[in-house]
């Protein structure tokens, strides 16, 4: 249907089903994407549209570097095989491969011999496709869905009514941040085998405008939040070299020590998430505070040293 005084957010939420804050954002990648966005704006109401010549966004140019950059994320995110994210982003490869000139047919070749990702032990999601198409259907749309899920705290499922908030990578897996209205608050779920019969529903919610993943998750030491706390480790100076050139966390603060040793100064809440990379110091790390988190490392320590017995 041609619109000639243009279409307003209003009536897009209403006629496709989303939040205002997705047409916003969707025209935003429209116009960044070289299509000429119209603004028609009045005292009461700022509509958009194509110009009626409009006949399609030109032809992107690439340099040989940023077809480099395209090939590195390409290998990126080859953990996700098996699921519609990767099978989209393999579509959208083959659509820009074929507008390549075929100069740079012998470079893309190229590229797929000298550049490589290690895998990381990334996740299974063989058999898992519908699942996460129905919760990348649900986050578009924003509408509910339930599911079964099995916890790290359960054996058997779950069902939950959930209304997804986001999806997020995290060491070659893929998470999920959803509200759930039976607990009032946002849960972190693992989109891989503990993922059971999701089932689309028609109830509708919308995402808080003030809402974001990465406010959300500015508290955890991974993607498990909670109440931040002031964290100090102390590092050998064997692997201080190490701790020294990464950052571990945004809120980190590093103190060298004349010996050698590196303090690690962060404001995070504890986890499982922050325990188990602590422990993969071994010797190397030691928890100067908080007490409570010395205390559980001691503990994971004397659990592992009880499976070697006294010998």
């Amino acid at each position: 249907m041609v619109r000639p005084y243009g279409v307003t957010a209003e009536e897009l939420t209403g006629e496709f089903g989303i939040s205002r804050r997705t047409v916003y954002r969707d025209i935003n990648f429209l116009e960044e994407s070289g299509f000429p966005v119209e603004r028609l704006e009045t005292a009461e109401k700022t509509a958009y549209r194509l110009p009626s010549d409009f006949r399609g966004a030109p032809l992107p140019t690439f340099s040989l570097s940023e077809l480099m950059a395209l090939r590195l994320s390409k290998n990126q995110l080859r953990y996700l095989k098996g699921t519609p994210l990767h099978k989209d982003y393999d579509s959208i490869y083959r659509k820009i491969e074929k507008i390549l000139p075929a100069r740079f047919s012998n470079q893309m070749e190229h590229f797929e011999h000298t550049l490589f990702v290690h895998p990381e032990a990334p996740k299974n999601y063989a058999g898992l496709d519908r699942e996460i198409s129905l919760i990348e259907e649900s986050l578009r749309r924003c509408r509910a869905v339930k599911f079964d899920y099995v916890s790290r705290s359960r054996t058997t499922p779950k069902k939950y009514l959930i209304h997804p908030y986001g999806l997020v990578s995290f060491k070659r897996g893929l998470y999920l941040l959803a509200f759930v209205p039976e607990y009032r608050e946002i849960r972190c779920f693992a989109l891989d085998s503990r993922v059971k019969r999701v089932e689309p529903t028609s109830e509708g919610y919308k995402i808080p405008e003030d809402f974001s993943i990465e406010s959300y998750t500015q508290s955890a030491f991974g993607i498990i939040t909670g109440t931040p706390k002031e964290v100090k480790i102390e590092f050998s100076p064997d692997v201080a070299l190490n701790v020294s050139e990464r950052t571990w966390h945004a809120s980190q603060r590093l103190e060298r020590k004349k010996s050698g040793k590196v303090i690690l100064a962060m404001t995070v809440a504890e986890s499982p998430e922050l325990t188990a990379w602590i422990l993969s110091f071994g010797p190397h790390a030691k928890v100067l505070r908080p007490e409570e988190l010395r205390k559980e490392v001691k503990k994971e320590l004397r659990r592992s040293l009880q499976k070697y017995g006294k010998g």
